[in-house]
């Protein structure tokens, strides 16, 4: 039996570095773009500050530099905001990821 990590591990990239910005205008996020990055993860609205993010912003951003684009929707909700609709790739890694588990057990 392979253990979960080895099976997450190759399922899925694991972060090797992380740069923290200020996403609440697109200036900031690009400025914190470097060449190695690969994916533009964004929380909005912010924990715990609420404050939002433009996420159509977002979406134009990450296709100039053909990032991955993942939004936190956790505390908006699909209610309130469709990450998707804005072109967001996915809309919550954590639940997308736990799906993916639920799926290999």
């Amino acid at each position: 039996m392979t253990p979960l990590g080895d099976t997450v591990s190759r399922k899925f990239v694991i972060l090797k570095q992380s740069t923290f910005a200020d996403t609440s205008t697109p200036d900031n996020i690009r400025a914190a773009l470097r060449p190695e990055t690969e994916m533009l993860y964004i929380e909005t609205p912010g924990s715990p500050t609420i404050r939002p993010t433009d996420i159509a912003a977002c979406t134009a951003i990450a296709k100039e530099h053909d990032l991955l684009l993942v939004v936190d929707n956790a505390f908006a909700t699909p209610q309130l905001q469709r990450p998707p609709d804005l072109g967001a790739d996915t809309k919550d890694l954590l639940a997308d990821l736990a799906q993916a588990l639920d799926t290999l057990n």
